[in-house]
């Protein structure tokens, strides 16, 4: 499934995963009330121990060692058994983990050829553009999650949403909702600000994406964090249609309201 990644590519990933997770970091050492609720039914407590979870788990990866999940649509429940066992740490014990764990990353990731893939959950083998992509969305949905309970803000830089959601689109034909997408045939153009662009082209409940130009049904210009967010189920899509984050054009421009429908959140 994988394709190979340029070296400028990984570059830029490599700068967003260190910018955010650091301000995801900064922002966990200085929580004030770790039982907030954060998002679900998890407090900023249990938020805190998955983050630690996953953020582990990427140099695992790259050290080849094996996941224990055979089907990457399976990682809800993962995380949840995660978070219900605990990891008996407090949110600081849990921020300088994470700390570590990206320095860590970021210098497994530094040393790894553009060309080769990294095998993920279910032994999928994703480009290493796109496993980079993943701890850059963590920490751009979490960090989110966290400075909500706690009444403050987390933005994240244009360029860093920007190819950290361009790249992980490679991610989505795993998870297509097949009952929504049944039936279902049209080609998006999904223009990212930022300069990123990506083209998924939907046919009876399977999905191609392709950096490849194509004939389009529906162009989508969007704000790259804020439709992250969107596909997160993190916020609604009018909020962002009229303020002007999201803007649709194209033979059927209502066909941007079914997107975010047609994937499960990863």
């Amino acid at each position: 499934m994988s394709a190979g990644t340029d070296a400028a590519t990984l570059e830029r990933l490599r700068a967003a995963i260190r910018s955010t997770s650091e301000r995801l970091v900064a922002l966990l050492m200085t929580v004030a009330d770790p039982a907030s609720p954060a998002i679900g039914d998890w407090s900023i407590q249990d938020l805190a121990i998955h983050l630690t979870d996953v953020y582990e788990d990427y140099p695992r990866f790259l050290r080849g060692e094996k996941t224990v999940l055979a089907d990457p649509t399976g990682i809800t429940a993962y995380n949840a058994e995660v978070v219900g066992a605990g990891l008996g740490l407090s949110v600081k014990e849990a921020a300088r983990r994470i700390e570590a764990a990206a320095v860590e990353l970021d210098g497994l990731l530094a040393g790894w050829p553009p060309v080769d893939p990294v095998t993920w959950h279910g032994e999928l083998r994703l480009s290493p553009a796109t496993f980079a992509a993943l701890p850059a969305s963590e920490a751009i949905v979490h960090g989110r999650d966290v400075a909500r309970a706690e009444g403050r803000s987390f933005r994240t830089e244009r360029a860093h949403a920007a190819v950290t959601l361009a790249n992980l689109a490679e991610l989505l034909p795993n998870y297509v909702d097949k009952e929504a997408a049944a039936g279902f045939s049209a080609v998006y153009d999904l223009r990212l600000k930022g300069g990123e662009r990506r083209f998924l082209t939907f046919s009876d409940g399977s999905l191609e994406v392709s950096a490849t130009a194509r004939p389009a049904d529906c162009v989508v210009l969007a704000d790259p964090e804020t439709f992250l967010l969107i596909g997160y189920k993190r916020i609604g899509q009018w909020g962002p249609a009229l303020t002007g984050k999201v803007l649709t054009w194209g033979r059927k421009p209502w066909l941007a309201l079914k997107l975010p429908n047609l994937i499960a959140s990863i």
